[in-house]
């Protein structure tokens, strides 16, 4: 409903709009009172001639009555709030079996997201402390710097720790956020379940759905399809970079465009120092066909 929020790919982003869609139209009830309220005493008490000004004590009744009333709001509010943070933040409340786990570990200034290797576990050749050491040497895991590589449609579990200052793990598309502390693994888990795998026919706002990869055909049967990652967009055109050419294409000579990576965002939400604006990773969701056939060729490299 709030149209500048970014769209919402996890399951439990819904409720986190609804919250934020209640607190909006809450705030804006009681901002059209207040300011409703304040023209009426600017023309009421407005400066007139032989007309003196009254000394108002207050209103005790009137004090309580605002007072009670902002407790109600908030009380409610936090009571609505508390199912939504069991859901995300409990990890007795999280899916259990997840499809992938990872961990990913905060540094200024980077992320770097470790998969477990063949084993499943963690750490188990680099000789380090499973649970605090420092993984520059990941033995048989894949080791990814600034790249979340997860399938759709699939809960995943991460393992979230800082290397050295206080990080703030944020997929504003996901409506997750979390501090990363160092020396403590938190665990957070997500799923992609509202993310629209269905074929594109509507070219409006390509990139705000986080479309990255993906295979073009056209309306034109004699022209044939194309496959890359779509770099640019504007309201008439896409610029699809095409085996490292730079292609672009008319969105009314496109019919269909079918998906198989999506790319958004994780930025650091945290002032973790100077470098804290170029702390930027992003969380690549494939489809299962194209999610195993990277994870095939990473960990064969």
């Amino acid at each position: 409903m709030l149209r500048w929020l970014p769209i919402n790919i996890s399951s439990f982003g819904q409720g986190v709009d609804n919250l934020f869609t209640l607190i909006y139209w809450i705030t804006l009830v009681v901002f059209v009172l207040v300011m409703a309220t304040l023209v009426v005493f600017l023309i009421k008490y407005r400066h007139r001639e032989g007309v003196r000004a009254e000394y108002i004590e207050g209103s005790t009744k009137l004090e309580i009555v605002w007072t009670a009333a902002t407790t109600v709001i908030v009380f409610g509010l936090a009571m609505l709030s508390f199912p939504q943070w069991n859901n995300i933040k409990s990890p007795s409340e999280f899916p259990q079996n997840p499809d992938v786990v990872v961990e990913v570990r905060a540094k200024q200034f980077n992320w770097k997201v470790i998969h477990p290797g063949a084993d499943n576990e963690f750490n188990t050749e680099a000789g380090l402390d499973k649970e605090l050491g420092t993984v520059d040497d990941p033995g048989d895991d894949l080791k990814k710097l600034d790249e979340l590589h997860v399938p759709v449609h699939k809960v995943v579990h991460v393992r979230l720790i800082s290397e050295d200052v206080i990080h703030s793990f944020f997929v504003p598309e996901l409506r997750l956020k979390q501090d990363a502390l160092p020396n403590r693994y938190i665990p957070v888990w997500f799923d992609t379940k509202e993310l629209d795998v269905s074929p594109i026919t509507d070219f409006e706002n390509v990139r705000r759905k986080g479309c990255f990869t993906g295979t073009l055909t056209f309306t034109d049967p004699n022209t044939p399809s194309v496959t890359g990652n779509i770099v640019f967009e504007t309201d008439d055109e896409l610029k699809v970079n095409v085996d490292g050419e730079l292609n672009t294409y008319n969105k009314t000579d496109v019919k269909q465009l079918d998906i198989t990576v999506w790319r958004f965002e994780i930025p650091c939400a945290e002032l973790c120092g100077l470098g804290h604006s170029t702390m930027v990773g992003y969380l690549y969701v494939h489809t299962q066909e194209s999610y195993d056939a990277w994870l095939t060729e990473e960990m064969s490299n």
